[in-house]
């Protein structure tokens, strides 16, 4: 039985990492370190962990004692951002000439870790390409994305009270649409041209703002989108209960933002979803993803726009439009994967 380390940082990389230990378990000895949003995700999952690090774990020096301490046949991460504990067990684990594996939840995610993976998973074909034109002597595997049943769960254990808000909606012929912020100036850029889309559009749509990132508080803007809302006065939805954000984009009609994770949320779920492209978010992209477009717009799995639309229209080529399926995640490939490179 081999001894597999896994590390984690944000909740989105917890999810993808969960499914491939998943898949190993009960036939390896697995141990996870995590810190960050991702320390709640594994015990929201009833996983032990057997390390938690500080905020950004830079400062803590257990980190490298725990991993000799366990010393494992195998590394695993994601790639959260920034990467934190992930980028540093990597740099660890090639240290020790430990076999690193990554397996990246957003398009381009690999270059989030400095250390040289000895093999790749890959959540969609796009992101195979990508990571074969940027580490083409490393190997790589397809594995599905975790995100399709994650979506599917959602939808099927939503809240009622969620989804009879929705629906009231509809039946008076408002339409929803569902602002993501991700922090940054690009952010500013996006609310933007958010703002001039609604004052294109007809006045049945409602905003429902969710603009100033978790992980990212800016005060910022925070006063920008209050100017905003009080230009857009009663168009914007104060919704109360603590409603996630990923379930009310499964919900609303449309989602507009740049490269978050919730617009993916949004179009597994048939919801128009409006990646905004312009030089400042374009300069976001590259940044966090060292890729300077938001892939899913190449397929049409996501709508790109380059400055304000006429919500109207865009939901109507969106609904008119032959999306093709994604692959789901299979923990056989995963576990096939893993194994033979073991």
């Amino acid at each position: 039985m081999s001894r597999i380390l896994a590390a984690t940082k944000d909740s989105q990389s917890a999810l993808f990492v969960q499914e491939i230990l998943q898949s190993l378990s009960p036939s390896h000895e697995i141990f996870v370190f995590a810190e960050g949003m991702s320390k709640t995700f594994w015990k929201n999952a009833g996983v032990p962990l057997s390390y938690e690090a500080d905020v950004d774990g830079s400062s803590d020096s257990k980190l490298a004692s725990e991993l000799d301490r366990i010393n494992p046949r195998l590394v695993l991460t994601s790639t959260s951002s920034p990467a934190g504990i992930e980028a540093k067990i990597a740099d660890l684990a090639k240290a020790r000439r430990i076999p690193l594996v990554i397996f990246a939840d957003i398009w381009g995610g690999v270059s989030r870790i400095g250390a040289k993976a000895d093999l790749l998973l890959a959540f969609d074909q796009q992101e195979e390409d990508i990571e074969a034109i940027a580490y083409p002597d490393i190997p790589r595997v397809l594995v599905g994305d975790p995100m399709i049943k994650k979506i599917k769960d959602s939808k099927n254990s939503m809240r009622k009270e969620i989804q009879d808000h929705f629906e009231h909606l509809d039946q008076r012929g408002l339409r929803t649409l569902l602002i993501v912020g991700q922090g940054g100036s690009y952010t500013g850029a996006m609310l933007e041209v958010a703002r001039q889309s609604l004052l294109r559009s007809s006045s049945s749509w409602r905003v429902i703002p969710r603009v100033v990132h978790p992980k990212k508080p800016d005060p910022t803007l925070t006063n920008l989108w209050n100017s905003i809302a009080q230009e857009l006065g009663d168009t914007v939805l104060t919704i109360d209960g603590g409603w996630s954000t990923d379930d009310v984009a499964i919900c609303s009609d449309a989602t507009i933002s740049i490269f978050s994770t919730v617009l993916r949320y949004a179009a597994e779920s048939g919801k128009l979803a409006l990646s905004v492209s312009t030089p400042e978010t374009l300069a976001g992209m590259l940044k966090s993803t060292s890729i300077p477009y938001y892939p899913p717009t190449r397929i049409g799995y996501v709508r790109e726009i380059t400055g304000p639309v006429n919500l109207d229209e865009e939901l109507k080529v969106w609904q008119a439009m032959d999306r093709k399926g994604r692959i789901p995640f299979s923990s056989t490939v995963a576990r096939e994967a893993i194994e033979g490179f073991l």
